[in-house]
């Protein structure tokens, strides 16, 4: 696969805009495309394990043009937010029909791709009045011993220091698609099962705990079952003879045939959604009764999306649940990463002022601009963003690159913001700086057998920081690699900004965190340029720190900030 048809694995298509609703288990993350006059009934998209609504993202322009397509991330996975405990099919099919009265969503159809076609089976049942039809992609009727051996093939992988689960996660998906998708794909879907952190297996949990064999025969909407030639292909091929109002078709096409062809999918879609057809009488059928509400996990955090010139731009808020104390803090992440890298913070020094963390243009949830952006474009983006929000003065954290845009925010805004403080100074010569600018250019080639995957995690693991757990790293890497082959994009930004020539013409007091990581002695270097900082050692907390000691850094950024 080429260079631009491997970036286009990683933009999303146009015309798709993503938000969040609120159901039992938190936060439900969402896609939606809309076209300008809808005429056919909506679309709502299930999801595989352990992947998310990206699955459909070639699919959903293909057969929106007619219809809206939503496509949810189920609880855990993707954007969506954790629960707190392992959940069932039935609590996933939950979750959607909670968000369905803010979506406007009264009458459907559903797709369901694997663990998805169950969760399909199980919103049909809860929701007949609601659900029109059903088209399931794979729908198998397993033996005991065949989920007994889809458990063993699906076990969770033991975290490894070496990054050895990574390859062999990577290995499994290889074994299983690699021989009919090109390895890129395969990135991109290896990306998207990391999202779901120690928890990634809990979809495939729930779904060798569902049974299409007890649940598939009692759904009286149409059904399509689409069998594509996979591992499940002949276990799929039983449900045949078990729908009470279906049809089965057997595939040439093998995995991930909504990615690699999605108009010739969507016409087999449309063939079966708007071909004129009884539909049952929705009176006549009687919900199954969704799981009771259990606890989501506490959490102060709200996430969200705002409309800004480069698209949509991600972000996490947080209150406290009284009056605000002092000015807000605005967060500013390393690069390649995301607003994750304030681990508890938010959480913490959100107890009692409001915390805001975005994702940077092309970066964790945002959208990817159309070119690369420089630290100033960044700085002018967050001042638009602090402008819809309608704040004015903010503290600002940095972390790395967050902290260079931060030095870029003071200096082009000084009125908006009052106090500073960052976690390392990333100062290089200028000459060093240029060289490096210089040598930016799309460097991720995927390698067939994850080596890859190898070198990268090896490069970080040399930095981790001496309280970071095993499961914190693995989670820093996730966010690490997950802008694929847009990495490079950050350090554009990151190299092209003079911080030695703009750090002197800072003002506001500045508190200067300096871990052990790669660029310590950077950072002690950059102090002579600080006119009115402090610096802090707190080696060797390095990477995840944030989450590590996340009370004691809390506690210091209240002084610095409240001086």
């Amino acid at each position: 696969m080429d260079q631009s048809a491997f970036e286009d694995l990683w933009r999303i298509p146009d015309g798709i805009r993503r938000g969040y609703a609120d159901c039992r288990t938190g936060q439900l993350h969402y896609a939606i495309f809309k076209p300008e006059r809808p005429t056919q009934v909506p679309l709502v998209c299930c999801h595989a394990s352990p992947v998310s609504w990206r699955s459909w993202q070639a699919l959903m322009p293909a057969i929106g043009r007619d219809r809206i397509v939503v496509a949810f991330d189920s609880p855990g996975h993707g954007d969506s937010s954790k629960p707190a405990a392992q959940p069932t099919i039935q609590d996933y099919a939950a979750a959607i029909g909670d968000t369905l009265p803010s979506l406007g969503l009264k009458r459907f159809d559903v797709i369901g791709n694997h663990t998805g076609s169950k969760v399909g089976v199980a919103l049909a049942l809860q929701q007949p009045q609601a659900v029109r039809r059903l088209v399931l992609i794979s729908a198998p009727f397993y033996t005991g011993a065949e989920v007994a051996t889809m458990k063993a093939r699906y076990a969770e992988v033991a975290l490894a220091e070496d990054g050895g689960h990574w390859l062999r996660r990577w290995n499994a998906l290889m074994s299983t698609i690699g021989q009919t998708v090109p390895a890129e794909i395969v990135h991109r879907i290896f990306i998207d099962t990391l999202r779901g952190g120690a928890e990634y297996e809990w979809g495939h949990h729930a779904a060798f705990a569902y049974q299409h064999a007890e649940n598939l025969p009692k759904v009286l909407q149409p059904v399509l079952v689409l069998n594509p030639k996979d591992e499940i292909h002949e276990a799929t091929k039983r449900a045949e003879t078990h729908l009470r109002n279906g049809t089965l078709i057997n595939l040439d096409s093998s995995h991930e045939l909504v990615e690699l062809e999605p108009q010739k999918f969507a016409g087999t879609l449309r063939d079966f959604l708007d071909a004129p057809a009884p539909d049952i009488d929705p009176s006549t059928m009687v919900p199954r009764p969704a799981p009771a509400i259990t606890p989501a996990r506490a959490t102060r955090a709200r996430r969200g999306y705002m409309d800004m010139a480069f698209g949509q731009l991600h972000y996490v808020q947080t209150q406290p649940d009284g009056t605000p104390r002092g000015r807000p803090v605005l967060c500013l992440h390393a690069s390649p990463r995301s607003a994750r890298d304030f681990g508890l913070i938010p959480e913490v020094l959100g107890s009692d002022r409001m915390v805001l963390a975005p994702d940077m243009p092309g970066l964790g949830g945002s959208d990817l601009p159309s070119a690369p952006m420089t630290i100033d474009d960044w700085a002018d983006t967050m001042l638009a963003f602090l402008d819809q929000l309608g704040i004015r003065t903010v503290d600002i954290f940095g972390y790395h690159t967050g902290s260079v845009t931060a030095t870029a925010l003071a200096l082009r805004a000084p009125e908006r913001v009052g106090r500073l403080a960052v976690i390392s100074l990333p100062l290089m010569a200028a000459e060093t700086r240029e060289a490096q600018f210089n040598k930016i250019a799309p460097d991720l080639v995927v390698a067939a057998d994850g080596s890859h995957l190898s070198s990268v995690w090896q490069k970080k693991w040399a930095y981790r920081g001496g309280t970071q757990t095993l499961a914190l790293f693995d989670a820093f890497m996730s966010d690490y690699v997950r802008p694929g082959p847009f990495n490079y994009r950050a350090y554009y930004a990151l190299f092209g900004y003079p911080l030695e020539a703009r750090l002197p013409d800072v003002t506001q007091p500045m508190l200067v965190f300096n871990p052990q990581d790669e660029i310590s002695d950077n950072t002690r270097q950059a102090m002579a340029l600080v006119r009115n900082g402090r610096l802090v050692e707190v080696a060797p907390w390095g990477y995840g720190m944030l989450d590590t000691h996340a009370a004691e850094i809390a506690a210091q950024l209240r002084d610095h900030f409240d001086a």
